[in-house]
């Protein structure tokens, strides 16, 4: 069924269905190496709350070593709502937990990121604590893939240290207007179910 929606302050939609789902966009990505085979490490944060159990649990259940999770007691576990209409989605995303990793947090775990082949990270996480990751992967020469997104302001300085960014169409037209050497070489522009644009 497609709707054409154009909801209006105030007003009141009538939805087909709910479904809750454990995930995430960094979630996602470690679950998706991990089922390809890859001994996948998390770092990041949760909320001691139910959400918190069940995401730690789901990522144990997929093979993800947890050890780089911290509970943090008085925050609630990031969450986002999705709505899909009219064959496309909008997502509203609550950082909760995710807010407080920083680049200092990312520093108690610099030995994960040494031993790693690949670092990937996306933008859940305030950018002090994805500068951090960029910068001590330029500097034990790590692959660092980064998914710009929700959608944000990138320094000339973070964007040299990637060796592979994954917007979207949308993403994508905020970061070209950046004058960066080869930065068109590092783009791979995901299409929804169309997969991937290189450069």
């Amino acid at each position: 069924m497609n709707w054409n929606v154009v909801l209006i302050k105030g007003e009141t939609i009538k939805g087909s269905s709910y479904h809750h789902f454990s995930g995430g966009k960094g979630a996602n990505q470690a679950i998706a190496m991990a089922r390809l085979g890859a001994k996948v490490n998390f770092i990041g944060k949760i909320g001691d709350d139910e959400y918190g159990k069940i995401l730690i649990e789901y990522l144990r259940n997929e093979k993800i070593d947890v050890k780089g999770i911290k509970v943090e007691p008085s925050m609630a576990t990031g969450v986002a709502f999705i709505t899909l209409a009219d064959g496309d989605n909008s997502i509203i995303f609550i950082p909760g937990a995710n807010h407080s990793v920083n680049g200092a947090y990312v520093e108690q775990h610099k030995h994960l990121l040494k031993e790693s082949d690949l670092v990937v990270s996306q933008l859940e996480i305030p950018m002090a604590a994805v500068e951090k990751t960029a910068t001590i992967c330029k500097e034990y020469d790590i692959p660092f893939i980064l998914n710009p997104a929700p959608a944000a302001d990138l320094s000339s300085n973070l964007l040299e240290k990637v060796t592979y960014l994954t917007p979207n169409s949308i993403e994508e037209k905020s970061i070209k207007v950046q004058h960066v050497a080869g930065l068109e070489n590092k783009l791979i522009v995901t299409a929804g179910k169309d997969g991937g644009i290189c450069s």
